[in-house]
């Protein structure tokens, strides 16, 4: 009778302790996967400018060096003052090439900068060689130094929007933008006396 209770051939007989250990194994990989995710650091959000903020920065850099370029422009040597607001607006453009992460030269900035404000900057060449004329001059050492700051104006608002339209300085064309320029060397003008006028 005994024999009869002995455990059948092939049956393998698996002990508490292994089945326990096999259960582990067998639930631990899922088990485990769920703390993994949780435990993950989050992801650090970094704050993004928003639309337009480095087209703002740019603006506030130009709005600088209007100062400087009315400061350029009364300077009492004749031409002098002129070569002095060339060099005034080429530094502005200097800063607005790494503000948008763009390569400056300083001779295609030279290049594109004269033929740019060729026919503007003729007039103020004028107008600083009147200064040489006594009375006369006097009315265009007032006006040089706003057109200047106008000039430079018109300058910085040109590049930005090339540059914002994903331009750089090498493939700038001057005469693409002469209209635009002007519309932009007139709003100098206007800034120019509203601000002269709040002063007032």
């Amino acid at each position: 009778m005994e024999n009869n209770k002995e455990t059948p051939a092939g049956k393998i007989k698996i002990k508490r302790t292994r089945r326990r250990v096999y259960e582990q194994v067998s639930i631990a990989p899922d088990a485990a996967a769920e703390p993994a995710v949780m435990n993950l650091p989050r992801e650090k959000r970094v704050a993004l400018p928003t639309q337009g903020a480095k087209q703002q920065e740019a603006l506030q850099l130009v709005r600088k060096y209007m100062i400087w370029s009315a400061g350029a422009g009364l300077l009492p040597i004749p031409c002098f003052d002129m070569l002095a607001v060339v060099a005034v607006q080429l530094r502005m453009l200097k800063r607005l090439c790494a503000l948008y992460g763009l390569n400056y030269s300083e001779q295609r900035a030279k290049s594109v900068v004269t033929s740019l404000i060729s026919g503007i900057y003729a007039g103020l060449i004028a107008g600083s060689m009147i200064r040489l004329i006594p009375i006369v001059g006097l009315v265009s050492l007032a006006a040089i130094p706003a057109a200047s700051s106008a000039l430079t104006y018109a300058v910085g608002r040109v590049f930005i929007q090339h540059f914002e339209c994903g331009g750089t300085l090498l493939d700038f064309d001057p005469a693409k933008v002469r209209k635009y320029f002007t519309e932009q060397y007139e709003e100098g003008r206007k800034i120019n006396s509203a601000a002269g006028s709040g002063t007032g």
